[in-house]
């Protein structure tokens, strides 16, 4: 299966004409670029508007010695084509192998254009495409194994950028000056032809299209924009690797060419990571939350849903505040809940609706932190109180309830627990847990850390902040400050 790499747009804050001379600056070669040994102009063709050069380009082969000692090919060709239009300051790049052309398809397109909101910024596109055919049944692998090698020197491009730039004002380079029209020639009008009504009064061709373009872009403006910044991927959704960048853009892309609204990038990157950023998989999970939200109108159940006076006086959970790295706090005690009390008075449909108001919120508090914080937060703090659990918790209807629960929130909201605290935990707790623990995944098994007298499954520095956890709990549940109150709890880990 073809790999297929997209990047987030990268900002250089220098004019599109600097960063254009310093791209330049790697031809024939240089030595900030390693890898190019040599290139060859084929076909040029310049105006004072627009140029293209055709190179031919010649690589240092990069894979493991052994691979190049085996193919004996230490060098690979490349036809490198550079359109640069001066009046749009737009530089669109396409490169596309020579050797092995019959049986490996190789295709880069980069794109270097002008910030939309500074024009004396410059925005740079990379997209890249790598498939093998007929390659003695090792397609898929080679693919895997040459995109891989692919990523690794995506990063390495920016910092060749911006030592061409510092190149160029060490040097005193001359640059190009902005595109400027040329004035056309004014001719004087007879009186009588002045005076007559001309097609002046209207809307010249480029402000209607430019009008028309704007008009575009403001209908599409909510969400299915498809380029991502780096400098919001890593402010607002964390620090990703390449791939990773790629793999939520690819996603984002394919939902918009399918769907009018886009749901958050922090939610698609949740599905992703539910899926070890698997593409296809992502997607598959992705595609049925929609369908389950769209079946069960989940927006206007939220926007619609009062808990009835039973859920608000029995249901022994809530939200309080955050922990120190700002991720939201929710408290709930399932020692001190009546679960069978509670089925048989609201039942099982407004038990769940309950949870997906909390769910939801907890979505709320995430986008909220994030705006706050410093950095980039995407899950919650969970923190179980077993005090009060007994054999009385197992009754079969309400244990098929909870699995129920488990189901629709893990399908649909995935990556929303960053921690679980289990405290206060039973003597039977042990027994419980080895009975439910080889059913949980390792990742989900590592988020759990369990509290219970004086033993610890957990490292040494987790004890102190537990101690002032379940005090501070205790403390907030005798004074009924439980539900509505915030509780500003401190977390360690």
């Amino acid at each position: 299966m073809p790999q297929h790499y997209v990047s987030p747009v990268w900002v250089y804050k220098y004019p599109f004409e600097l960063v254009a001379t310093a791209y330049n600056l790697r031809f024939p070669k240089s030595d900030r670029v390693p890898l190019m040994m040599n290139s060859v102009v084929l076909e040029e063709s310049k105006t004072d508007v627009e140029e293209i050069i055709r190179r031919r380009c010649q690589l240092r082969a990069d894979a493991p010695w052994m691979m190049r000692k085996i193919s004996g090919i230490e060098a690979v060709f490349f036809f490198w084509t550079n359109r640069v239009n001066w009046k749009d300051r737009r530089l669109h790049i396409t490169i596309k192998n020579e050797t092995f052309s019959s049986r490996v398809f190789i295709t880069e397109i980069c794109i270097f254009s002008v910030h939309p909101q500074n024009p004396n910024w410059t925005c740079y596109e990379q997209e890249a495409t790598i498939e093998f055919r007929n390659f003695f049944g090792f397609e898929n692998q080679a693919e895997r194994l040459a995109m891989d090698r692919y990523i690794q020197q995506v990063p390495k491009g920016k910092q060749v950028m911006e030592g061409f730039i510092s190149d160029i004002r060490k040097n005193k380079i001359v640059i190009r000056e902005p595109y400027k029209e040329p004035k056309p020639e004014v001719r004087e009008q007879p009186q009588a032809e002045a005076a007559e009504p001309c097609a002046s009064k209207e809307t010249p061709p480029t402000e209607r299209f430019f009008q028309r373009k704007g008009s575009q872009q403001k209908k599409g403006s909510h969400g299915d924009l498809e380029k991502l910044e780096q400098e919001y991927i890593h402010r607002f959704l964390g620090d990703l690797s390449p791939r990773e960048e790629s793999n939520l853009i690819q996603l984002r892309q394919k939902i918009g060419a399918q769907r009018e609204k886009i749901p958050d990038d922090a939610v698609l990157l949740r599905f992703l990571r539910a899926r070890d950023f698997n593409l296809e998989k992502a997607w598959d999970m992705l595609c049925h939350h929609l369908t389950w939200r769209k079946h069960y109108q989940v927006d206007r159940l939220i926007e619609c849903w009062e808990p009835s006076p039973a859920v608000r006086q029995f249901y022994s959970g809530g939200w309080h505040h955050h922990d120190l790295k700002g991720h939201p706090v929710y408290v709930f005690r399932l020692g001190q809940m009546d679960v069978k009390g509670l089925l048989k008075t609201v039942g099982e449909a407004d038990l769940l609706k309950q949870v997906l108001a909390h769910e939801e919120e907890g979505l709320q508090r995430c986008e909220q932190a994030t705006q706050t914080s410093p950095g980039a937060v995407s899950s919650v703090t969970i923190v179980c109180d077993m005090e009060g659990v007994s054999l009385r918790h197992l009754w079969r209807p309400g244990l098929r309830v909870l699995d129920r629960v488990i189901q629709v929130v893990e399908a649909n909201y995935p990556e929303t627990m960053g921690r679980l605290l289990v405290v206060r935990a039973p003597r039977i707790f042990p027994i419980l847990w080895a009975l439910v623990s080889p059913f949980i995944d390792e990742t989900t098994r590592k988020k759990i850390v369990v509290y219970g007298g004086n033993d610890f499954q957990v490292r040494n520095k987790t004890k102190q902040f537990v101690k002032k956890l379940i005090t501070q709990i205790v403390n907030a549940a005798k004074s009924g400050k439980c539900g509505g109150v915030f509780l500003f709890i401190h977390v360690f880990y």
